[in-house]
């Protein structure tokens, strides 16, 4: 160490074990140079460990550790969940405790052996603070001299009662109380966890939950060290100390995850450390020794969304006019813990965005058939989302309580419908002959679940894939055909190949980190079919027309 005066062994076995040094003579190298090979196997650095350990071969011979007599020494050695101090510290105190069962003699060699190792401990341990100086390093850095252990220690929450989940009960969504989590236990049989989740307020909101530590100690500490705890977290970090260290408790709030979330979307925790301490040292046995946890603070907002809807869309093309008849609004409500919030956001996604959205793809499906009829119209009448549903979302302790990642708690009570009735209408004029076609489409859809993730053991996404409704409606086809001078007129049509397709529902949005969206798809597959012309000259002809190509109607969504 530096700082520390060169040491001599043999200068130590002179001094403090002068009767040995006396009977052995130049023997002495040889003994000490033994000494430091087994000191060595033993995994004793140089320097204070291989001082104490060669201290107590002198005390009790070389080789102690392999006498039959002594195979507490050994075990202690061997002890994997030892470190190389604890080993140190538990063969002097029990070294000396058999020294004493030896009578007076015995006695004597054992105070011997105590004076000598705190002899040692002295000419290592740097001072608190040379003369009119700083201290070189921390007192929690002095030599562990004597038994200081926690015991055990338990953490708990304080001041939860504002925690309330949404729970649908008698058809009503109503708030209800969370039962507080168990505390978490740290002893010799309860390891201290990976980390403590704690569910809480935001840092600015009313009165977060607070966390309180108990500790029982297994031994005072002589270097007056300990008791002690210290947590850091958001602020300046906090330090309980002696008497105030045995059950402090200070309030845990959350600095991350004060706006408002997204749909659905899991907010992020704000980590902090807790750290019991002690030296860590027993007579005999495995210390505890101390705690240091990490403490993610999560913000506990519980949200609900209701969400309501009856909208037929009507569309008569190509009139510029046409607009979708008024229809009744979309309704919805957004509340976080019993607090209304805003969601003109979602209300304008709904009633403009979808309408607009919807009307634009039936005006691009109306111009990819133009050009293969004359006098084209389009009819439509679409219901999206038609039904209600509601969803609540929030944090959870997990399976383990504290200390258990939390679960992100999601009940979606679902009942949407899709309908559709579109014709598309012409004139279409084919290997000489004429027919008015209507390609009609016609369908309805439901979605009706309950979707309860109350666990991590499902994933979400794997959870709200029961939030999507998927539908193919094929196509029709009728024909009238139109008789012309020339007698070539369309014998057979159909049948006809191509379907609508789509889907809504709920996904994660790619923009909007971790929230989710509401969606809905409409395209239009290749729509074909199989003619058959009769001519009077030639007769009756086969042949396949193409009608529409793959016509994208809908991609909407709002998160």
């Amino acid at each position: 160490m530096a700082d520390i005066p060169a040491f001599s062994l043999d200068d130590f076995m002179q001094q403090r074990w002068q009767a040995l040094a006396s009977r052995l003579g130049d023997r002495r190298t040889a003994l000490l140079q033994s000494i430091d090979e087994k000191s060595a196997q033993h995994g004793f650095a140089n320097g204070l460990q291989g001082a104490r350990f060669a201290n107590l071969c002198l005390a009790l011979g070389p080789g102690f550790e392999t006498r039959a007599d002594n195979e507490w020494a050994l075990a202690i050695l061997l002890n994997d969940k030892l470190d190389l101090w604890v080993k140190l510290h538990q063969l002097v105190v029990q070294a000396a405790a058999n020294l004493r069962r030896r009578g007076a003699d015995g006695d004597a060699q054992a105070q011997r052996l105590l004076d000598n190792d705190s002899v040692l401990l002295d000419r290592f341990d740097e001072p608190q603070r040379p003369p009119g100086g700083r201290p070189r390093r921390g007192l929690a850095h002095r030599l562990r001299r004597s038994a200081c252990d926690l015991e055990a220690a338990e953490v708990r929450l304080l001041d939860t009662a504002f925690r309330q989940e949404y729970r649908l009960q008698g058809g009503q969504w109503q708030r209800m109380a969370v039962q507080p989590p168990t505390p978490v236990r740290v002893d010799a049989r309860h390891p201290a966890p990976d980390r403590i989740t704690v569910l809480t307020r935001a840092a600015g909101d009313a009165e977060p939950v607070r966390l309180q530590v108990r500790t029982v100690y297994h031994a005072r500490c002589e270097l007056g060290l300990h008791p002690a705890v210290t947590w850091q977290g958001g602020r300046e970090p906090e330090h309980w100390k002696d008497e105030a260290a045995r059950a402090p408790g200070w309030p845990v709030a959350s600095f991350v995850g004060h706006e408002l979330p997204g749909l659905l979307q899991e907010t992020e925790p704000d980590i902090c450390l807790l750290q019991v301490h002690s030296c860590g040292v027993r007579d005999e046995g495995v210390p505890l020794g101390g705690i240091a946890l990490q403490v993610w603070a999560y913000v506990a907002q519980q949200c609900l969304v209701s969400q309501q809807r009856q909208a037929l869309l009507g569309y008569a093309l190509p009139d510029a006019k046409s607009n979708p008849p008024a229809v009744k609004p979309t309704r919805i409500s957004f509340e976080r813990d019993g607090d209304t919030c805003p969601a003109e956001a979602w209300q304008r996604g709904f009633d403009e965005d979808l309408r607009d959205a919807l009307g634009k793809g039936l005006q691009d499906l109306l111009k990819a058939w133009q050009p293969l009829v004359q006098e084209p119209t389009l009819q439509a009448e679409i219901g999206l989302f038609d039904g209600k549903a509601a969803l609540t979302w929030g944090w959870r302790e997990g399976p383990r309580g504290l200390a258990s990642p939390p679960v992100q708690r999601v009940v979606a009570d679902l009942d949407w419908q899709s309908s559709c009735e579109l014709q598309l209408g012409g004139l279409v004029e084919f290997a000489g002959a004429k027919a008015r076609l209507r390609l009609r489409i016609e369908g309805q859809a439901r979605l009706q679940t309950l979707i309860e993730r109350l666990q991590t053991d499902v994933p979400l996404y794997t959870a709200m894939e029961a939030a999507q409704l998927k539908w193919r409606w094929p196509v029709q086809l009728e024909y009238d055909p139109v008789a012309d001078d020339n007698g070539i007129v369309f014998r057979e049509v159909g049948p006809c190949s191509g379907a609508l397709t789509g889907s809504l529902g709920l996904r994660i949005s790619p923009s909007r980190g971790g929230a989710w969206e509401w969606f809905a798809t409409l395209a239009l597959e290749p729509v074909a079919t199989r003619v058959v012309v009769h001519d009077p000259l030639l007769g009756c002809s086969e042949s396949h027309m193409a009608l529409l190509g793959s016509v994208s109607l809908l991609d909407w969504s709002v998160a």
